[in-house]
């Protein structure tokens, strides 16, 4: 026969036994099927006893830890549409919108020929495109005004978080820029 034994506050299974191999097993312990010890054994930290019945058991996460990995969530989130997904223009692509690509394609302005009607352009997803001067003119100030806007968006999420007093508040504030943002 196999055996679990287990604290009696917590239900926490401290350890495995057989009849067959040791001669005394601590109580408190419960008896268990075959199937039973090796889902017990694949599964400790998620079974405990209760009521002389092997239960599943899964800790709960604490308002703490929730906030902190919605905190995790959140700033990959805000990094995943600075970096990958960029900003939608009016032209039918993205363009990057982190802080220092607005520099540079500001900086970029400045070295175009004044007889250039027309800018190559390079999108977030590595394609070039054709667009007139005078709309490539206008882009550095809209990655700057789409970058300042995601940081405050993310300020705000992040204080709706700190703020949550339930887990439930906290896991519903989500990333999502489509909600917020039009050209």
């Amino acid at each position: 026969m196999y055996y679990a034994h287990y604290d009696s506050e917590s239900g926490k299974i401290l350890g495995f036994y057989t009849d067959t191999i040791h001669e005394t097993i601590p109580t408190p312990n419960i008896q268990l099927t075959v199937e039973q010890w090796k889902d017990c054994v694949a599964n400790t930290e998620e079974r405990r006893v209760s009521e002389s019945q092997v239960v599943v058991h899964y800790e709960e996460d604490s308002l703490d830890v929730i906030k902190e990995n919605c905190f995790k969530n959140m700033s990959y989130e805000w990094k995943r549409q600075i970096d990958e997904l960029g900003m939608a223009t009016a032209f039918g692509f993205s363009v990057n919108c982190d802080i220092n690509d607005a520099i540079i394609w500001e900086q970029g302005v400045n070295f175009l020929d004044s007889s250039v009607e027309t800018v190559r352009v390079r999108a977030i997803d590595d394609t070039f495109h054709y667009i007139p001067k005078a709309d490539y003119e206008t882009i550095p100030a809209m990655q700057q005004q789409f970058y300042a806007f995601c940081l405050q968006k993310k300020w705000d999420l992040q204080e709706q978080i700190m703020n949550a007093t339930t887990k439930e508040e906290a896991e519903a504030v989500t990333w999502n820029i489509d909600d917020w943002w039009t050209n």
